[in-house]
């Protein structure tokens, strides 16, 4: 996948730490190998998902960047390209250093 997702994927098993993914996993409402392809990079997590594991893992105030890193836009963003569409290029880049 994208290395956006690899980022991704290493900040929620950060967030995770010693919890054990099955658990995480049963919280969230997915199996564990789902999240273990979040967490390796493979998936990219569907949006109510990603919320789900967001505040399961006490990380709400990252679900905008992990958004983003997930090949979504969030609202706030989509809204100002919407207003300002020459400013595109400017998120692309943005996505494309990860969110950095």
């Amino acid at each position: 996948m994208s290395a956006a997702l690899d980022t991704l994927g290493a900040e929620i098993r950060a967030y995770r730490g010693e919890e054990s993914l099955r658990s995480v996993a049963e919280r969230v409402g997915v199996s564990p190998s789902y999240l273990c392809d979040i967490e390796n990079g493979r998936r990219a997590p569907a949006a109510d998902t990603l919320r789900t594991l967001a505040a399961a893992l006490y990380a709400v105030v990252q679900l905008p960047r992990w958004d983003a890193m997930s090949g979504r836009i969030p609202d706030d963003i989509e809204r100002a390209i919407l207003d300002a569409p020459e400013r595109w290029n400017d998120l692309r880049a943005w996505l494309a250093r990860g969110g950095r």
